[in-house]
Formats: C-alpha cells, sequence, structure tokens
C-alpha cells in the first residue's frame, strides 16, 4: 500500500489547495462586477501561458522525472533540465515580447499584459521543473504540499488586491506571486543538488521529453482548447462561466492524480527489474481506486448540479450547471486514462501516451468547432466527454495486449460495486432532496455529506474488495500498533 499512502499524502494537499481555490472563486464570483467577463478574462490569460510552457517546457519535467525516479546521476540530471528550461524560455519570452503588439492585438490583451504572462511562464516551469525532481525522488506528498503553497499564497493575494479595487490585475499578479513562492521552496526543499550538465544528459532527458512534450500539448490542449473555442465564438463571458463550472469537477481527480504520481515511480523501477506481474497488480489496485469518489459524484450531480452552481455561487452561473454535471461524469473515463497512461510511460513506451494524447486532441478540437457553435458551452462538454471516451479505449486495448491482461486482473467486481453503493446512495439523496427544502449552503451541505457517508457505508457492506483496499488506507495513514 505504498502507492495508497504516497498518494494519500498528495491527495490532502491537494484537497487542501483545492478548498482554498473553490473558496476564492466563490469569493470572486460573489464581488466582482461583471464576474464572468473578469474571471473569462484571467482563465484566458492562463490559457495563454499554459500553451506557452509548451514550448517553454518542452515536456522537459515530465522527463526529469522520469530519469530521476530510474535513481541514476540525479544530479546531473536535474541540472541538465535546468539548463534545458532556461534556453527554452528565453526563446519564447523572446518571440512573445519582440511581437507583444501583434499578438496583444489577436489575443484582446494589453501589452502590459503580455509582460505579466512572459513573468507568469518563467515562474510555471520553475515550479514544473522543481515538482519533477520532488516527485522524481519519490517524495509526492511534498509536491502536493507545493501546489498548497502556490494556490495558498496566490490566494492570499489575489483576495487581498480585489479588496483593494484591483480586479484583473489582482488576479494576475496573484499568480504569479504564488507560483514564484512554491518553486523557491521546492527548490530549497529538494535533496538532490545540482551537478554538472551534459549534452549525453541532456539527450537523454529529450529522448523521453520528445513524448512528454506531446502528451503535454495533448493535455493542455485538451483543458484549454473549448475555452479558446468559446472565447473566439461566444465571448469572455461564456468563457467565465464554462472555466468556473467545469472546474466544480477538480476535487474528484484529485485522489487518481496522487495515486498515479505515486505509482508512476513504482511502475518504472519495477519495469527495470523486469517484474511484471508487480506492474499487473498496481496497475489493477490503482483502477479499482480511481473511481471510487467520481462514479458516486455523477449520480449525486444528475440532480444536485443547478442547486450546487445557483447556491455556491450566483444565479447569472445557473447556465453552468449542465456543463458542471458532463464535467463531472467525465472524470470517470479521465481516472482510467490517468492510470492508463502512468503505466505506459512506467513501462518505458511513452509512444502510446502520445497516440492517446493524439485521438484526445484530434477528436475534442473537431468536435468543438462543430458543436459550440450550435450548441454554446454545452457542446463543448460533449466533446470533451467524447474526446476522453475515444483516448480510453484505445489505450486500455493497447495496454491489454502488451501486459497480456487475464479477465481477473482487471478489478470489475470493484468497479461495479461502486455503481450500485453510488445507486443506493442516489435514491436516498434524491428522497431527501425532494422531501425538504434546501434554502442554504448549510442545508446544501448536510445533504451531501449525508450522501457520501451513506455511499461508504453501502460500499464497505457490500463490497470486500473495496473494504481491503479502503480499511488497508486507512491504516497506512494511521498505523495500528498492537499492544
Amino acid at each position: 500500500m505504498g502507492i495508497a499512502r504516497s498518494g494519500i499524502a498528495y491527495t490532502g494537499a491537494k484537497t487542501f489547495s483545492l478548498l482554498a481555490s473553490f473558496l476564492a472563486v466563490i469569493y470572486f464570483t460573489r464581488t466582482l462586477d461583471q464576474a464572468t467577463v473578469v474571471l473569462g478574462k484571467y482563465y484566458m490569460f492562463e490559457t495563454v501561458v499554459s500553451f506557452l510552457t509548451l514550448i517553454g517546457g518542452a515536456g522537459l519535467s515530465g522527463a526529469l522525472t522520469k530519469r530521476m525516479s530510474e535513481g541514476e546521476e540525479r544530479s546531473a540530471y536535474f541540472s541538465s533540465a535546468v539548463l534545458g528550461s532556461i534556453m527554452l524560455l528565453s526563446g519564447a519570452s523572446a518571440v512573445v515580447l519582440l511581437f507583444r503588439s501583434d499578438l496583444a492585438e489577436l489575443i484582446g490583451f494589453s501589452e502590459q499584459v503580455l509582460v505579466f504572462i512572459v513573468i507568469y511562464l518563467w515562474a510555471r516551469q520553475g515550479r514544473y521543473v522543481a515538482d519533477g525532481v520532488l516527485q522524481g525522488e519519490g517524495r509526492v506528498g511534498w509536491a502536493g504540499v507545493m501546489e498548497f503553497i502556490d494556490i495558498g499564497v496566490r490566494t492570499s493575494v489575489q483576495v487581498t488586491l480585489i479588496a483593494t479595487g484591483h480586479t484583473l490585475f489582482g488576479l494576475i499578479i496573484g499568480a504569479v506571486v504564488g507560483a514564484s513562492g512554491a518553486a523557491i521552496v521546492a527548490f530549497w526543499i529538494s535533496h538532490t543538488s545540482l551537478g554538472s550538465p551534459s549534452i549525453r544528459h541532456l539527450e537523454h532527458l529529450v529522448s523521453f521529453a520528445k513524448y512528454a512534450v506531446i502528451n503535454s500539448f495533448a493535455g493542455k490542449f485538451y483543458d484549454n482548447i473549448d475555452r479558446l473555442v468559446i472565447w473566439f465564438v461566444l465571448g469572455s463571458s461564456a468563457v467565465g462561466i464554462y472555466t468556473v463550472a467545469f472546474r466544480f469537477a477538480l476535487p474528484f481527480i484529485v485522489f487518481i492524480n496522487g495515486m498515479t504520481a505515486a505509482s508512476f515511480p513504482q511502475i518504472s523501477r519495477n519495469m527495470v527489474k523486469e517484474n511484471t506481474d508487480r506492474v499487473r497488480t498496481i496497475l489493477s489496485e490503482s483502477i479499482a481506486l480511481s473511481t471510487v469518489f467520481s462514479i458516486p459524484a455523477a449520480v449525486a450531480m444528475s440532480f444536485l448540479a443547478y442547486p450546487i452552481i445557483v447556491t455556491l455561487y450566483t444565479p447569472e452561473l445557473a447556465a453552468g450547471a449542465s456543463v458542471a454535471l458532463i464535467a463531472v461524469i467525465i472524470k470517470i473515463p479521465e481516472g482510467y486514462r490517468w492510470i492508463l497512461t502512468a503505466t505506459a510511460d512506467g513501462l518505458d513506451r511513452p509512444d502510446l501516451s502520445t497516440y492517446t494524447g493524439i485521438i484526445l486532441v484530434f477528436t475534442n478540437g473537431i468536435l468543438d468547432l462543430i458543436l459550440v457553435p450550435t450548441f454554446g458551452i454545452i457542446g463543448a462538454a460533449i466533446a470533451s466527454l467524447v474526446a476522453m471516451c475515444a483516448s480510453v479505449l484505445y489505450i486500455a486495448t493497447v495496454l491489454s495486449d502488451i501486459l497480456e491482461l487475464s479477465v481477473e486482473k482487471i478489478p470489475l467486481r470493484s468497479i461495479l460495486d461502486q455503481c450500485l453503493a453510488a445507486s443506493g446512495m442516489g435514491a436516498s439523496v434524491w428522497i431527501l432532496y425532494t422531501s425538504i427544502d434546501i434554502d442554504s449552503t448549510l442545508s446544501l451541505f448536510v445533504l451531501i455529506a449525508a450522501g457520501a457517508l451513506w455511499y461508504f457505508v453501502i460500499l464497505l457492506t457490500i463490497s470486500t474488495p473495496m473494504r481491503r483496499r479502503l480499511i488497508g488506507i486507512a491504516g497506512d495513514i494511521v498505523p495500528i500498533r498492537p499492544s
């Protein structure tokens, strides 16, 4: 259960990070004038930086995690990744600043915002490299703590500046300060010192990064293409509504992110030892746990999406309720994709993750262009769901052949038990929801908490495999010692 223990540490830190971010967005939507417009512009600022990190990072942070997890010459790989990042960032920054007038006109930002884009680009890449070091050292929990520091500092600065009358620039400055602070702390606590960079180590990083950069592009494209199309077709207000609603589903992928970050180094080490049976076991355990939260969340959101969005935010965001429901449903196949692509990378088959990303990118992009002009923001959400399912189907088929997975190794019983428990919970919560008045945030949270408790009671009662796994995780967190 080492994976679970590391994953839980990562998940705990990420959960607190998301809670801070979640509360901040509630504050922003209730405080800002024309909140959806301001937030839409800020989210587009983040989108531009996300795409620029593909140029300024070129997959080096993911390659650094892979090479450092192999356990040899860590300092040399660390310094080579830093050198490579500096070279790439310098080139990307020069292009942005040189053509800032044309870019400002194209994306609708002022030239001053473009300067902040360059600053934030350096801060973000610094954070990514630092996270790559910590995860390569196997300190996944600490990587989650860095996320908490980033979000905590960012949110504090943003709330303070907005309270003093700064709006868009308050949000932007908070993002820059948060990423910079987290990067500095991460480098400070890492156990790996900078060594002497070399062409050989840089080539080894690039040999993996050439696939990782495509995977990163796929991830960034998938996360941001909806916003880009919505921005040009529907405007900044629609971007704000869509992003706030879509990000509501983020907590349901946090646990699987932790599991993925923890399992990747272990899969990598076991493949070096040619221990394929252990890899199959790690994959099976991870798949079984990947949907333990997202399946019941999807059931509950089928009738709670509207009251949640309107109660927590404002009626101005009511149009995002359907998007929030689809976003939560997406987390079910997305959980499988995270696990399967991490397994492929651990097997030193990043090409499989690359092909998966290509399927995701092309399917999502084409469907966005077709569905957004016709169905608006709901069309963008549907495009994301279809693309995610298509990519998962591909990589699951290929990996099952490579690892020669038998039916016994696929945790179908655990997944079915989760569905049954979620159905029982959903029926109970629906009865309560239609029987009582949900007229406050407190009553809504009580209803959600009761549903979550009832779900786990049912799951632990009907499912021996899931009971074993979850009790094992609890034992890892709080070990029970004999008296």
